[in-house]
C-alpha cells in the first residue's frame, strides 16, 4: 500500500513540476523539495506502520539504505521529522550580515540570521561565473605575511637588481625544496559504484620516509637536474639507480637541506647552468618569508603537478609489482618518471609570469589579494 501511495505521490509532483515549468527557477526548487519531503515520509510512514527493517524498506523502494538510516536518531528510537535540505548556512549568514551592515532592505529571517534558500538559489542562476569549490587550506602564518609592504619590497629589490644588471629569461632561476615522501598522501581516482562509502586502493605504508628534493628552473623554461637529499649517514649507490640524469645525490643527519649542503647545491648548479658565469657571481633575491605559495614560481605551477605524477607512478609500481611495498631504493627511479612528464617549459614559463617576477609586473596582486597590517598583527598577536 505505501509503495503505491509513493508512486502516486511522485506522479503528482512530477505533473506539478512540469506545469510549473513556465514559472522562475526558484519555485521549481522549492517544488523539488517539496518532491523530497513527500516521499521521504511515505517511505517512513511504511517503516513504522508495516514494522519492516530499514534493509526491507531501502529495497522495497529502491533506496540506499545509508540514507534511509542517516534520518534515524542516535539512539535509534525516533525519526528527524524531515530530510535535511539546503546548503550550510555559512555564505547565507554572511550575506545577512552584509545586509545589515549596509543597510540593505532584505525580507531575509532576522531570527536565524541566515538568507533565504531561494535567494541563494536565485543568485547562483544570476552569477553563472561563481560556482561551490572545494576550497585549498592556507595557514594563519601564509595569510599573516602576505602583507603590500613585504611584497612590495621584495619587488622594490628585484626591480633595482634587474635595472642594474639587466638579466635576460635564460639567467633567471627560482630554487626551492619539497619534501618526497614514500607514501603518497593522494590516491589517484578511480572508477566505483554509485551509493558505495567506501572506495579503497592499496598504499605503500602507513608512515613513510620523507626525502628532500631541490629542484631550480629559469626563467626561460630550463631545468636544472635536482638535488635529493636523504635521511641517512651514508650514501649507498643503489639509492641512485635510475634517478634523473645529472642529478645530485647526497645525505644529511636529519634529511634537511643545511648551509654546507646548499653550497654543494650552488657547485651543482654552476656544473649545470651557469658555466658562462665569471669568477662565479650569482645574485640572490630571498622572497619575504610565508609566501612562497604566492611569490615561488616552482611552488605555483611545478610542485603540485609533480607530485601527482610521481603518486600515479607509485600507484602503477604497486599494480605491477604485486604491492610490493615502496622505499628510498625507489624514489630516485619513480621521480625520474613522474619529472620527464611534468618538466615542460610552458610550467616553468608560467609560473615567473603568473609571480611576476619575468616579465617583472610588481602590480600582479591586487589589494584584496593581501592581507591588511590590522589583520596580519591580529593573527600574530593570538600565537
Amino acid at each position: 500500500m505505501a509503495r503505491k501511495l509513493l508512486t502516486s505521490a511522485r506522479t503528482l509532483a512530477l505533473r506539478t513540476v512540469v506545469r510549473f515549468s513556465n514559472h522562475n527557477y526558484t519555485e521549481i526548487i522549492k517544488m523539488e523539495e517539496t518532491i523530497a519531503l513527500v516521499s521521504y515520509n511515505f517511505v517512513i510512514r511504511a517503516i513504522k506502520n508495516d514494522g519492516k527493517t530499514i534493509r526491507e524498506t531501502a529495497r522495497t523502494f529502491n533506496i540506499p539504505e545509508s540514507t534511509l538510516r542517516k534520518y534515524k536518531s542516535p539512539s535509534g528510537r525516533s525519526w528527524h521529522q524531515s530530510p535535511r535540505l539546503g546548503r550550510q548556512p555559512g555564505f547565507r549568514r554572511l550575506v545577512f550580515r552584509y545586509a545589515e551592515a549596509n543597510n540593505i532592505r532584505h525580507k531575509f529571517n532576522r531570527e536565524k540570521g541566515l538568507a533565504g534558500i531561494d535567494w541563494l538559489y536565485g543568485f547562483l542562476k544570476r552569477t553563472p561565473e561563481i560556482t561551490l569549490r572545494q576550497p585549498e587550506g592556507t595557514s594563519l602564518n601564509r595569510i599573516a605575511s602576505f602583507i603590500k609592504e613585504a611584497v612590495q619590497t621584495f619587488y622594490s629589490n628585484l626591480r633595482t637588481l634587474m635595472e642594474k644588471i639587466k638579466f635576460k629569461a635564460k639567467r633567471i632561476f627560482n630554487v626551492d625544496e619539497t619534501g618526497i615522501t614514500t607514501v603518497q598522501t593522494k590516491c589517484p581516482k578511480v572508477y566505483g559504484p554509485k551509493g558505495a562509502k567506501k572506495v579503497g586502493t592499496a598504499n605503500s605504508g602507513e608512515r613513510g620516509r620523507t626525502i628532500i628534493g631541490v629542484f631550480c628552473v629559469s626563467a626561460s623554461g630550463n631545468y636544472v637536474p635536482p638535488m635529493l637529499i636523504y635521511p641517512r649517514k651514508r650514501m649507498a649507490a643503489t639509492l641512485q639507480q635510475n634517478g634523473p640524469i645529472g642529478a645530485s645525490f647526497t645525505c644529511s643527519k636529519n634529511g634537511w637541506i643545511n648551509s654546507e649542503l646548499f653550497v654543494e647545491w650552488l657547485k651543482h648548479f654552476e656544473q649545470h647552468a651557469y658555466n658562462f658565469c665569471k669568477e662565479k657571481h650569482i645574485h640572490m633575491v630571498s622572497l619575504p618569508p610565508h609566501t612562497s605559495d604566492n611569490l615561488q614560481p616552482l611552488d605555483v605551477t611545478f610542485f603540485s603537478p609533480l607530485k601527482n605524477a610521481l603518486y600515479r607512478e607509485y600507484d602503477i609500481y604497486l599494480v605491477t609489482t604485486g604491492h610490493q611495498k615502496i622505499t628510498e631504493y625507489d624514489v630516485s627511479e619513480l621521480l625520474n618518471k613522474a619529472f620527464m612528464k611534468v618538466a615542460t617549459m610552458e610550467k616553468a614559463v608560467s609560473g615567473f609570469r603568473t609571480s611576476g617576477i619575468f616579465p617583472l609586473n610588481p602590480d600582479r596582486f591586487s589589494e584584496d589579494d593581501f592581507c591588511s597590517r590590522k589583520s596580519s598583527e591580529g593573527f600574530r598577536s593570538r600565537r
